[in-house]
């Protein structure tokens, strides 16, 4: 599995030679105007994985955390997909596979969306993600997951 933290310095980011090996891409990027530049940074170092068509039909799948609710989860996510559409990769979103909860409105503030899991960090970062929100990006990396596999067996 692909996991790129862009603006957790404490985990490593994977070279666009390690990228070739994995079945699966699964992206991540705080809103914050610095990680969006460092995720545009490492995409516009992936000519050579386009020209190649490397990474084409490998499945993909976004998630992002942003300091407050209206803060551009969606926006961010949606920016992300044309990268992946000219590398030709497979946008796997969240849907409203994970039923109810995922709409509901009584659970308070929390991230995400059909588009991709999320969490509200808070104005300084404190906030942890939510019960709910670390059970969407479970569900979104299973989702993720179960669509690698059958692409492999393919």
């Amino acid at each position: 599995m692909l996991l790129f933290f862009f603006s957790l310095s404490s985990l490593p980011i994977l070279s666009l030679a390690q990228t070739l090996s994995l079945s699966l891409s699964l992206l991540f990027s705080r809103t914050k105007t610095r990680e969006i530049k460092q995720m545009k940074a490492f995409f516009d170092a992936t000519g050579g994985l386009w020209s190649s068509g490397a990474l084409s039909g490998k499945p993909a799948s976004i998630l992002t955390s942003t300091a407050s609710i209206g803060g551009g989860q969606e926006s961010t996510i949606l920016a992300s997909i044309p990268v992946l559409t000219h590398h030709g990769m497979l946008f796997v979103p969240v849907g409203y596979g994970m039923g109810p909860a995922l709409y509901a409105v009584d659970l308070g503030s929390r991230g995400g969306s059909p588009w991709g899991a999320g969490t509200l960090a808070g104005a300084d970062g404190s906030r942890r993600p939510t019960r709910m929100e670390l059970e969407l990006a479970t569900f979104q990396g299973k989702t993720l997951a179960g669509v690698a596999r059958k692409l492999a067996a393919e």
